[in-house]
């Protein structure tokens, strides 16, 4: 299940009552489509699924609250929110880091994702 999460329509980066230019809206629009072309869609989902999984089964296991079915998605996807949101502040985008990728050993998440695709995975 897909669930949008609404965000803030003002940027946390701009000051109170200071609003973007036009041409800074055009800026915006084109720095998002090469966002775009940067995110794995796919991947992006898997995880998200992964997380809503593992929500629910913490709150089976009555570490979590249990919720309606529908609100562990939700939780997902502000999970997954504010994960980008930090990302924007992280200074690791300003360093070269030309290494690839390899996931943590004590990380379920970083395991799972790091499996090889089959049919079977949501997203493939």
């Amino acid at each position: 299940m897909k669930v949008d999460v609404e965000l803030k329509a003002t940027s946390p980066f701009m000051r109170d009552g200071d609003k973007p230019d036009p041409i800074e809206d055009t800026m915006e629009d084109m720095v998002y489509e090469h966002l775009v072309d940067l995110v794995d869609f796919d991947r992006m989902y898997q995880l998200e699924q992964l997380i809503e999984l593992r929500i629910e089964q913490l709150a089976e296991a009555g570490i979590l609250p249990e919720r309606d079915p529908e609100q562990y998605a939700a939780r997902s996807a502000a999970i997954i929110a504010r994960a980008w949101h930090r990302l924007i502040e992280d200074p690791r985008r300003y360093v070269d880091f030309r290494g690839e990728w390899k996931p943590e050993e004590d990380c379920e998440i970083c395991q799972a994702l790091a499996k090889p695709r089959t049919k079977d995975t949501p997203g493939s």
